[in-house]
């Protein structure tokens, strides 16, 4: 990268990381075992990552848990997501990303794609801004079920459901790349939780997808 370029990726960050320094909220985190950190070790997962990276000073909550099916995130959105936007005058982020284990449990990935519709529509009632993502790809899926999780990540780069923004995890060249599923650098052993560095490439990600949603708030 030429300094140019460079000086002006730290000056962006920067301006990310005061925007949201100057500023309450909350960021709540919401979906499955990614958006959880199974796999990193304390410190390591994504949401610690973007919320170092954007400086955020706001309250923090991670509501994901391991397996949780797109459609169980929305079953739970009354108890778990609407009670953290209750009387917040700030920024309200919403990162949610789940959708294989409704296919790994027998959904389709239209299926899969309508519960994050209905999701971000209930989301938006409360005035959250929400971020999603596609998943990565699962080598333990047989053929239909990737074939299914392809097309539940078409659905979501569309963005019917209106997001704020989408970051495309799967497009991410680290992740893309096959022969990576055995680097402990990016993934756990087993070959579909990212390791600690590999969670710090999606908050590098995520973060950028943040980052405008917080500027001139």
């Amino acid at each position: 990268m030429r300094r140019r370029d460079l000086l002006g990726v730290m000056a962006a960050a920067a301006g990310a990381r005061c925007a949201a320094a100057t500023e309450g909220g909350v960021f709540l985190f919401d979906g499955d075992s990614i958006a959880a950190g199974s796999g990193a070790t304390p410190g390591g997962a994504l949401a610690e990552g973007v919320v170092a990276r954007l400086g955020w000073r706001g309250r923090v909550h991670n509501t994901a848990h391991w397996g949780r099916p797109m459609a169980e995130c929305l079953r739970l959105y009354d108890r778990n997501v609407a009670p953290l936007a209750e009387g917040e005058e700030g920024p309200r982020l919403l990162f949610i990303q789940a959708g294989d284990n409704d296919i790994d449990q027998g959904a389709s990935g239209a299926a899969a794609h309508r519960a994050l519709v209905d999701y971000v529509a209930r989301a938006h009632a409360q005035r959250w801004r929400v971020i999603a993502s596609t998943k990565l790809a699962r080598p333990d899926f047989p053929f239909r079920k990737r074939v299914e999780l392809a097309d539940y990540n078409r659905l979501v780069l569309a963005n019917a459901a209106g997001a704020e923004a989408v970051v495309d995890f799967a497009a991410i060249p680290e992740f893309a790349r096959v022969a990576n599923r055995t680097n402990p650098d990016i993934f756990t052993a087993d070959r579909v939780h990212p390791s600690d560095g590999g969670y710090a490439i999606l908050a590098r990600e995520t973060a950028r997808a943040a980052a405008p949603l917080l500027a001139g708030r």
